[in-house]
């Protein structure tokens, strides 16, 4: 169970120098700040993600392909982890997000024990179990850690421009504090944050992050340190993290669909050792 701990924990939630003058710096903060609303009024866009987390002292690879659609709140996204999974190589893993509700279809099920392919996941209703809070950031908005840019603080560099997916993009390092961003995001992502606050130990983070003519996250990483965080001190998650995810096709459609009842198991049936078969709702 630890293992799939961590599993589910990596699904849920991405520095050179460089001189301005303060009114720069000031520009650059606002940008920073606005581009979460820049990004969301795009309705929706498609998704890669890269992320490599340090688990128990090994270091595990995680990349994954998907869209997400601001207005409904819901994703899709095709995972490949490796390492984590028994038997050791690469395993595709699905998941798929509506609101708060998380569906997760695991590999070599049956292997693992699992009475159903997929996984069901309120992260509302999972807030006090253990080596899960890393999630809340993902389950109140799909945009999932692009919240956090709202909290960006006057520490910020500009690096210099860059071409993403043949884009203009002017590329930043920042630090963000969460409890500012808290403050400034819708009232479901506000609260995810100041969880996550919880969950980590700490209320700011570094990012870089890489912003088009329009305002809009081209590219976005997060470096974390979780040794602190409630998963890692309880051994049940990571104790770094390191995530890029690019966003592009904006307007692209999303699609997702729950699956069947009868394939889902309830996470939560799982830690409490029901293991029962589907779920209902």
């Amino acid at each position: 169970m630890r293992t799939l701990t961590a599993v589910l924990t990596a699904a849920a939630v991405v520095l050179l120098p460089a001189c301005g003058t303060a009114q720069d710096e000031a520009s650059a903060q606002e940008r920073i700040a606005q581009a979460p609303a820049a990004t969301e009024a795009a309705g929706s866009a498609r998704m890669d993600m890269d992320m490599t987390m340090t688990v128990q002292g090994d270091e595990v690879t995680v990349t994954g392909e998907g869209a997400m659609d601001f207005a409904t709140e819901q994703a899709t996204m095709t995972m490949e982890m490796g390492a984590l999974m028994p038997g050791g190589g690469s395993q595709s893993m699905e998941i798929r997000t509506d609101g708060s509700t998380i569906f997760l279809l695991m590999p070599n099920a049956q292997e693992m024990g699992l009475p159903t392919p997929w996984i069901r996941m309120d992260v509302d209703e999972m807030a006090g179990l253990r080596g899960l809070g890393e999630l809340q950031q993902m389950s109140n908005d799909p945009a999932g850690s692009m919240n956090m840019l709202r909290g960006a603080s006057e520490d910020i560099r500009e690096v210099g421009t860059e071409e993403i997916r043949g884009v203009s993009t002017t590329h930043y390092q920042a630090t963000v504090d969460l409890e500012r961003a808290a403050e400034q995001a819708p009232e479901g992502a506000g609260e995810a944050l100041r969880q996550q606050i919880e969950v980590l130990g700490r209320s700011t983070v570094p990012v870089e992050v890489w912003l088009d003519d329009e305002g809009r996250v081209r590219r976005q990483q997060v470096v974390m340190d979780l040794s602190q965080a409630q998963g890692a001190a309880a051994g049940q998650g990571p104790e770094e993290m390191r995530m890029t995810v690019e966003l592009f096709d904006f307007g692209a459609e999303v699609d997702v669909a729950p699956p069947p009842d009868s394939d889902v198991t309830d996470f939560a049936d799982l830690q409490g050792g029901g293991g029962g078969g589907g779920g209902g709702g």
